[in-house]
């Protein structure tokens, strides 16, 4: 299937890459937002989820800032406080042991096996930490901080079987939308890409990285991903599922994709756009968005 020539999700939270554990840390935040430069203040680039190991470039001893480069390639920096290193013992027991994802919108991992029990840290869809057991209808796990907690067995899933249960190719479509609506009401925020904010990449990032599969980053590069699908004479030739590239015309003619959105089929697509929301690309349909579709691709 085409979709196994692109990285998948268990690639995305666990790289096996050929270098020494201090090389790496996991993120330990549910969401760990990455910026351009090292400051609060500065731009958002991209987020990474809990469970997530990335590449350690450099280190800012001065301000507690690393650079570092996520699943995708994106690098960009994040404080110290928000990631954890990674020894090789540690590197290599996150690789081998068994995991933990959330797999609903939002919850808590909790002190103790009670819904009422106090929190511990938040947890999103796509979050990963070791499991450890079971007790009743919670799992135990080990947060990668190294922090103990319980999670409800209705919040989550083991990785394998999760891995087990992605969709075939066949029902990959049906599975994206089912996704996609998931975020729908999500606000806007640029550098977003996680169930508390998204931008319009950083969405279709994280709906396709939920059904195994890892998108480049950016809407430019994603427009250069599985294939073509021809869109010069309208959308009788789009399937639901794929991507829809918007952007402007330059000067010299070529076109500047800034914009992606999911086509969810009868003329309406899904997208990141003020707040993840539906909306028809028919002229004279409700909720009609007027930009120009400049290109299609179907990357599964």
């Amino acid at each position: 299937m085409k979709r196994f020539a692109l990285l998948l999700l268990p690639v995305l939270l666990c790289p096996v890459l050929a270098l020494a554990g201090d090389d790496f840390a996991v993120a330990v935040q549910s969401v760990v937002n990455m910026r351009e430069h090292p400051d609060y203040d500065k731009e958002m680039g991209t987020q990474v989820l809990m469970g997530t190991v990335v590449k350690v470039l450099e280190h800012d001893d001065r301000e507690g800032w690393y650079l570092v480069e996520s699943p995708d390639g994106y690098k960009a920096w994040c404080h110290d406080h928000a990631v954890k290193k990674m020894d090789d013992s540690s590197l290599t027991e996150w690789k081998s042991s068994r995991k933990v994802i959330v797999t609903v919108p939002y919850t808590f991992f909790l002190e103790s096996p009670d819904r009422n029990a106090g929190h511990v840290c938040d947890g999103c869809i796509g979050c990963i930490a070791l499991y450890s057991g079971q007790k009743g209808r919670f799992y135990c796990v080990t947060l990668p901080s190294g922090t103990k907690a319980y999670v409800p067995k209705s919040d989550a899933m083991l990785l394998e079987k999760w891995e087990a249960a992605l969709p075939s190719k066949e029902a990959l479509p049906e599975s994206i939308i089912k996704t996609a609506k998931m975020f729908l009401g999500v606000p806007y925020l640029w550098g977003g890409t996680s169930i508390k904010g998204v931008d319009c990449s950083g969405f279709s990032q994280q709906v396709f990285s939920l059904n195994g599969i890892l998108l480049p980053r950016n809407a430019s590069a994603q427009a250069k991903v599985g294939e073509p699908v021809d869109v010069s004479t309208g959308l009788h030739n789009l399937k639901p599922g794929d991507l829809l590239f918007f952007g402007k015309t330059r000067e010299d003619g070529s076109t500047r994709i800034n914009h992606v959105a999911i086509y969810i089929g009868g003329g309406k697509i899904i997208q990141s756009s003020y707040c993840v929301r539906i909306n028809s690309l028919i002229e004279g349909t409700p909720d009609y968005y007027p930009r120009k579709v400049y290109a299609a691709r179907r990357v599964f």
